[in-house]
């Protein structure tokens, strides 16, 4: 079988799936705006965000049974604009932003943060290096298996771009972030 003929066969097979179906209507979608769908490794559990145009928190949803669980808000989540969750690939942390303040009492200002998956549940919100979060319009965040974290961030010609952050085990003043080329 020649390379184009295989190519020929799995586009045949790729856009012979079904139409897209809103999932689980009345569980995960519901009357909200639901954005950013993201699962642990297992599929057991779902991380997105729920939001108006003014507001946006991040949820969580167990699937039990075959069914999933009415989204409630995540533990970190709920007093401030969180939005764009990303579970790491092995479920082990969540890198999402955020408007919180970088300490409690301060000015709110746009970012992006990591939580850690505890024995009990999640633990506190960290934000991520400032040479991660550098302005306050950055999104998207997607983690790569070695750890590292792709995000878009608005750089100085005012445009989104894609960039990675390959900080994974690094310091405060250690680690990196670049655009991808």
């Amino acid at each position: 079988m020649s390379i184009s003929t295989t190519i020929l066969l799995v586009a045949a097979t790729i856009t012979a799936t079904a139409t897209p179906q809103i999932i689980s209507p009345g569980e995960l979608s519901g009357p909200a705006s639901e954005n950013c769908l993201s699962f642990t490794p297992d599929g057991k559990l779902a991380v997105f965000d729920l939001g108006n145009k003014s507001s946006s928190t991040i949820v969580m949803s167990h699937r039990v049974r075959g069914a999933w669980s009415k989204p409630q808000v995540a533990p970190f989540s709920g007093q401030w604009t969180d939005y764009d969750p990303a579970v790491s690939p092995d479920g082990s942390f969540i890198v999402f932003a955020s408007d919180r303040p970088k300490m409690l009492g301060g000015e709110a200002v746009g970012g992006l943060w990591r939580v850690d998956r505890k024995a009990d549940g999640w633990g506190k919100a960290i934000k991520l290096p400032d040479f991660v979060n550098v302005g306050p319009r950055i999104y998207g965040p997607s983690i790569a298996s070695d750890g590292s974290v792709y995000f878009t961030r608005q750089a100085d010609d005012k445009l989104m771009h894609i960039y990675r952050s390959s900080a994974r085990g690094a310091t405060a003043g250690g680690g990196s972030s670049h655009p991808t080329t």
